[in-house]
């Protein structure tokens, strides 16, 4: 939300519409399956995208969004796609400790009830990340946010300094800045 306020472009949190529009991503989860949830999230997703090429905009999007083709296809029409990169340890955290906590917004993170399970996603996502993302911005907790603001405006507007320079070496945040 800071980069997009920075940037003076609309903020678009697609698990905000989600929770929005059907209730708490947990409660989904819950009544219908991930299957049904991510057929959401996609088109979701793909919409916020679809938008953001005629209006630009930051769009956030769930952790598990970009496994999906449709959603890849739809940001590679985009000139910028960011991946926030933490360790997965700060990853894990940030959604619940392995807890399920709800994060600010109240919408728990259901694969992150079990350590394990959210482990083995991230290290199933990470190569889709990397492939997908134009650029990472290390937001690893210990950075001031301002830093990692600062370094996204950057990146929009004047191209990739060496903080954000495409890197193998950093890992995908699931939180926005």
């Amino acid at each position: 939300m800071l980069v997009a306020h920075r940037l003076r472009v609309p903020f678009v949190d697609t698990d905000a519409l989600i929770v929005e529009q059907l209730g708490p991503i947990e409660a989904i989860f819950a009544e219908h399956g991930e299957a049904y949830f991510r057929d959401i999230e996609r088109d979701v997703a793909v919409a916020a995208l679809e938008r953001a090429r005629s209006l630009p905009s930051v769009v956030a999007l769930g952790g598990g969004a970009v496994t999906d083709d449709h959603v890849r296809r739809a940001l590679a029409e985009l000139e910028h796609v960011v991946w926030l990169t933490a360790p997965v340890d700060e990853l894990l955290a940030r959604c619940g400790g392995g807890a399920g906590l709800a994060d600010g917004e109240g919408a728990a993170r259901p694969l992150a009830c079990d350590e394990g399970v959210f482990r083995r996603l991230y290290a199933q996502r990470r190569a889709v990340y990397e492939q997908t993302a134009t650029a990472s911005v290390d937001n690893d907790g210990a950075r001031p946010l301002d830093e990692v603001v600062a370094a996204l405006v950057a990146l929009v507007e004047g191209g990739l300094s060496d903080q954000t320079s495409r890197s193998a070496d950093t890992l995908p945040t699931a939180g926005e800045v």
